[in-house]
């Protein structure tokens, strides 16, 4: 392996610079590490407390931080995920075991409180933590589906990683104009 650019570095990171499991937080099983522009960044699993920082911070300014806890956040089948360039936490994204309206009687988790600090935006964080829980999600639970309701302004973010709008535009009155999009896992 060269440190040419472009070489793939990202099995360095499994032997030379993998943390040891004891510095893991929570508990976390598993630790991913991707690169962007040379920065090494990592998503682990995480408690939903864990979350309520950039909740509040990218999600629910000026809001109480009541508002940044979700139904469901601490439900066994529930599931949070955080995005870390070193120890700063940049990223995050919760999941819930829930049925979506358009599909009743699947399977289907939902994704909630995806939000990445606004200095890490644009460098693949928020693709990469959701493709991280899908792939975590689909060995752990095998959902039919998954959805969320996405901001007017991410949806081509969704469309990119092959989610397909459902239903009319609509309003959330802590948040603003959001669609509603799925991913067919069957």
């Amino acid at each position: 392996m060269s440190g040419r650019p472009g070489s793939n570095r990202r099995h360095s990171a499994w032997k030379a610079d993998a943390l040891p499991t004891e510095l893991l937080p929570h508990g976390a099983k598993y630790i991913i590490f991707f690169y962007f522009g040379g920065v090494k960044y990592t998503i682990q699993e995480v408690l939903a407390k864990d979350t309520i920082p950039i909740r509040h911070q990218m999600l629910r300014q000026g809001l109480p931080v009541s508002s940044c806890h979700f139904e469901k956040d601490n439900d066994p089948q529930s599931h949070h995920w955080a995005a870390f360039m070193g120890y700063q936490m940049v990223g995050i994204l919760s999941s819930m075991e829930n049925e979506c309206d358009e599909f009743l009687g699947q399977h289907a988790y939902q994704f909630r409180g995806m939000a990445v600090l606004e200095a890490f935006q644009r460098q693949g964080i928020a693709s990469r933590l959701l493709v991280e829980a899908e792939e975590q999600l689909q060995k752990k639970h095998q959902p039919d589906l998954f959805w969320l309701n996405a901001r007017v302004h991410a949806q081509k973010l969704y469309q990119i990683l092959g989610y397909s709008p459902v239903g009319k535009e609509f309003n959330i009155p802590t948040a603003g104009p959001h669609i509603r999009f799925y991913k067919s896992n069957s």
